[in-house]
């Protein structure tokens, strides 16, 4: 199903919990806006499974979350024309050094140079990726912590408590 604007959306992410949380957020949503979504565990990052898991979504564009830099994904939506965004962008100061090494500086710029967009969480994140390469990388602060809150059941709450 696609909504108003023709679009589908498949939202991936890596944790069985994520996921979980993914559906509720998602069937909360008015339709058509709803039926437009669909919620999936991530591929491995391995060329076969990245490469079958595009053949069957297709996708148009990538948005990729904080820092999931996931080489084959990137490489294959990038070779099959995908735009590519980095949303709420985050690089610790350890790895920022990491990604600084001689060895593996130049994936990481291979990588960097695939987005169209990188957004980032603060401006200390964007500065960190501007100093490992993408100039381009711009503050828009967290969209974390800009979400509303999950809606809780009160009751499983004061059970928790």
């Amino acid at each position: 199903a696609r909504c108003a604007g023709g679009f589908h959306f498949v939202i991936t992410c890596g944790t069985v919990g994520g996921i979980t949380v993914l559906k509720k957020r998602a069937s909360a949503l008015p339709d058509p806006v709803q039926s437009a979504i669909t919620c999936l565990q991530a591929p491995v990052d391995l060329p076969w499974a990245v490469g079958a898991f595009l053949r069957r979504w297709n996708a148009d564009a990538f948005i990729a979350m904080e820092a999931e830099f996931w080489p084959n994904m990137l490489y294959q939506c990038s070779q099959r024309g995908a735009t590519l965004v980095l949303v709420d962008g985050r690089i610790s100061t350890k790895s920022a050094a990491r990604w600084s090494h001689w060895i593996v500086r130049p994936l990481l710029l291979n990588l960097l140079a695939r987005f169209t967009l990188l957004l980032c969480q603060s401006e200390i994140d964007a500065k960190r990726f501007q100093t490992l390469g993408m100039k381009d990388a711009r503050c828009i602060g967290s969209i974390k912590a800009a979400a509303l809150p999950m809606p809780v059941d009160a009751e499983t709450l004061g059970r928790i408590r």
